[in-house]
């Protein structure tokens, strides 16, 4: 069925301009965050991501962990890719860097690959697309402790990151960034290590 004979002509209109409010409100926060990170370093404020993340999600009205999915992804993408996929909402975006090297290749198919002809593909129909499995409204439980652990990995690593101090983290990958590097990749370690023990303790 199409999804058009799904709901009548005024919700969807409704519908859609609410997730244009939702797509650019969540663009707005990134860059946002952006300035607000830059603005903390150059004061040489003692404050990590964190710290930061939680004061503009103090102000939006949104969890810290919301701030910083938005400023990843506004990092990520220029104005330049941004305006040119700009039929594309934010989610197509963030679930489009999980591609890695494949990420503009899964906007353009999302671009021109809409169920009807006239709107992109949905976010769901991208990933399935690209990613095989990724979409699966019935994972089973192994499916879920895996990517419950990936998550849990990821978390650890923000944690982890965001609480160095800005100004530290600017001095670091202007003067040495072979001790920055190596100290990313001593966090990443711990992290693994600590995901590690808690595999096997779930086959205990």
């Amino acid at each position: 069925m199409n999804y058009s004979d799904i709901l009548p002509a005024e919700l969807q209109n409704v519908i859609i301009a609410l997730g244009d409010q939702k797509s650019r409100a969540a663009w707005g926060l990134g860059d946002a965050t952006r300035r607000a990170l830059a603005w903390v370093t150059a004061q040489k404020l003692p404050a990590g991501r964190a710290e930061v993340y939680k004061a503009v999600a103090l102000f939006a009205g949104v969890s810290a962990r919301s701030v910083r999915d938005y400023h990843r992804v506004a990092l990520a993408y220029p104005d330049d890719i941004r305006e040119e996929y700009d039929v594309l909402r934010f989610a197509h975006f963030r679930e489009a860097l999980r591609l890695e090297d494949r990420c503009l290749e899964a906007l353009d198919w999302a671009r021109t690959n809409g169920p009807d002809g006239l709107r992109p593909a949905t976010v769901d129909a991208m990933m399935a697309h690209f990613l095989p499995g990724a979409v699966d409204i019935t994972p089973t439980w192994g499916s879920y402790q895996a990517y419950a652990i990936d998550r849990e990995l990821q978390h650890l690593r923000e944690v982890l990151e965001d609480a160095i101090p800005m100004h530290v983290l600017a001095t670091w990958e202007k003067q040495d960034q072979a001790e920055f590097t190596a100290a990313a990749d001593k966090i990443t370690r711990l992290a693994e290590k600590y995901i590690m023990v808690k595999k096997e303790s779930l086959h205990d």
